[in-house]
C-alpha cells in the first residue's frame, strides 16, 4: 500500500492523511504515475470533442484534519496564516475565524459575539467573564470578575440599611408570634424605597451596557489574544515539528476555567448575602 513520507520527520503515513500523524507537518498529495496519464487523457479527449471538462467532485477532508472553509487557506489574520489560527481556536473555529478575517479585511474592531452579549445581559460583568475564561483569556475574565464583585459589594452596602430594617421587622414579627408569614413578607416587600429603585435600575443598566460592549468587542479581544499567543509561541517553540500540536494545546477552550468561574460567582454572591444578613440581624 502506498505511503506518504513526512518531509520533516520521515514518518510513514497512510495515503489519505494530509497531516503527519507524528509531527503535524502538512503532507503533499502528489499524484501517482498511473493517475497523471489518466488526467491528461481526460483533458485531451475533452478538448478534441469540444466539451469543457467537468470539475472533479471535492471530497471532505479525512478524519483529524482541521476544517478549512473553501478559499480561506490563502488568508492571514494579522500576518498569521488562517489555518494556524483555526488550529489554535479549535472548537467553533469554522464560525469564529471568518469573523476574524472580516475584521481584518474591513480594518474594523466591531463584530458581534452572542455568548458574551447574552451572558453579560443576564448576569452582568461576571456573566460575560465566563466566556473569556472558557476561551482562556484569563486576564480579561479576571478583570470582569473583579468588576462584577465590586459592583455586587457596592450595591449590597447601599441596600444594607433597607435590607436590615426589613429583616429585623420580619424577625421580630416571627418571634412575637405573627399569624401569617406570607403577610409579613408582603409587608416587607411593599416597603420599597427610592434608593432600592435606583440601585435596581443601576444593576440593570450595568448588565445592559456589559452585554452590548462585550457583544461588540468580544471577538476583537479574542482575535488579539489569538494573534499575541500564537506569535509568542512561534518565537519560543523549540521543535517546529510539534508546532501545530502545541497550537492545539495552548489554544482551544478550558472547561476547568469555566467551572472555576461559575463556582467563584456562586461563592461570592452567597458570601455577600450571608454577611449582609448577619450584619442586619446584629
Amino acid at each position: 500500500m502506498d505511503k506518504k513520507i513526512c518531509p520533516d520527520c520521515g514518518t510513514e503515513n497512510e495515503k489519505e492523511y494530509i497531516y503527519c500523524k507524528n509531527c503535524g507537518t502538512p503532507l503533499k498529495n502528489e499524484p501517482s504515475a498511473e493517475e497523471k496519464p489518466q488526467v491528461t487523457q481526460f483533458v485531451s479527449s475533452a478538448a478534441e470533442s469540444g466539451e469543457q471538462p467537468k470539475a472533479e467532485r471535492q471530497t471532505p477532508p479525512p478524519y483529524g484534519a482541521p476544517y478549512m472553509p473553501y478559499g480561506y487557506a490563502d488568508y492571514t489574520v494579522d500576518g498569521i496564516p488562517a489555518d494556524e489560527v483555526m488550529t489554535f481556536v479549535g472548537k467553533k473555529a469554522a464560525d469564529i475565524c471568518p469573523k476574524f478575517m472580516r475584521m481584518e479585511l474591513t480594518k474594523s474592531k466591531v463584530s458581534w459575539c452572542w455568548p458574551t452579549a447574552v451572558l453579560g445581559f443576564l448576569f452582568g460583568p461576571m456573566g460575560a467573564a465566563l466566556w473569556f475564561l472558557y476561551r482562556k483569556m484569563y486576564k480579561i475574565g479576571g478583570i470582569l470578575l473583579g468588576i462584577g464583585a465590586a459592583f455586587t459589594a457596592i450595591f449590597a452596602v447601599i441596600n444594607y440599611g433597607d435590607n436590615s430594617q426589613s429583616l429585623k421587622s420580619i424577625f421580630e414579627a416571627i418571634t412575637n408570634g405573627a399569624v401569617s408569614l406570607n403577610g409579613i413578607l408582603d409587608d416587607a416587600a411593599s416597603e420599597t424605597t427610592v434608593l432600592s429603585v435606583i440601585t435596581s435600575a443601576a444593576e440593570n443598566l450595568i448588565s445592559l451596557v456589559t452585554g452590548i460592549l462585550s457583544g461588540i468587542f468580544g471577538f476583537y479581544a479574542y482575535k488579539e489574544h489569538c494573534i499575541k499567543t500564537i506569535s509568542a509561541f512561534r518565537n519560543t517553540c523549540a521543535d517546529m515539528r510539534y508546532y501545530r500540536i502545541g497550537l492545539h494545546s495552548i489554544g482551544g477552550v478550558s472547561g476547568g476555567a469555566l467551572a472555576a468561574g461559575i463556582v467563584s460567582i456562586i461563592i461570592l454572591n452567597n458570601a455577600v448575602s450571608i454577611i449582609t444578613t448577619i450584619l442586619a440581624l446584629t
